[in-house]
């Protein structure tokens, strides 16, 4: 990894509040940690760990300015464009389109990724783990 700053914004649905983390992340092979994050059975083949250097609210003017929780301005997501639609036209359709959308459940499956839209079912693979580490992450650095 050539830089390993990064930097997370957590936002709350329907609150304005913003979590800012900015520390440094690197990705990790460890067996053992790998184990930690399997599902059904599958271990990921690569985790990252991010060490926090600064955890702070970040001013929420703009989140609620922007009525980002209102419903009545959400967008029907038929009306976003697809991954493949997406690719295809940053790449001058040399990469993605229909067969990319088409192909892309059946990839999802053989890879245990699943499709992360318009399925919710799906959208959560991690069945709360995140969740929990940066709740134990979060209480470490306030120590």
């Amino acid at each position: 990894m050539r830089d390993p700053r990064v930097a997370l914004l957590f936002l709350i649905p329907g609150s304005g509040n913003t979590l800012r983390v900015n520390g440094r992340a690197q990705v990790s092979v460890d067996p053992n940690l790998l184990a930690s994050f399997g599902v059904d059975g599958k271990a990921p083949r690569t985790v990252i760990i991010i060490t926090a250097d600064e955890i702070y609210f970040q001013c929420a003017r703009a989140i609620v300015r922007s009525d980002l929780w209102n419903p009545d301005k959400r967008v029907d997501p038929k009306t976003l464009p697809t991954p493949g639609q997406i690719l295809a036209g940053m790449s001058d359709n040399r990469v993605g389109g229909e067969d990319y959308d088409r192909a892309w459940p059946e990839r999802a499956r053989q890879s245990g990724n699943g499709p992360f839209w318009g399925n919710d079912s799906n959208c959560i693979p991690c069945r709360g783990r995140v969740t929990r580490r940066l709740s134990s992450a979060l209480r470490i650095a306030r120590l």
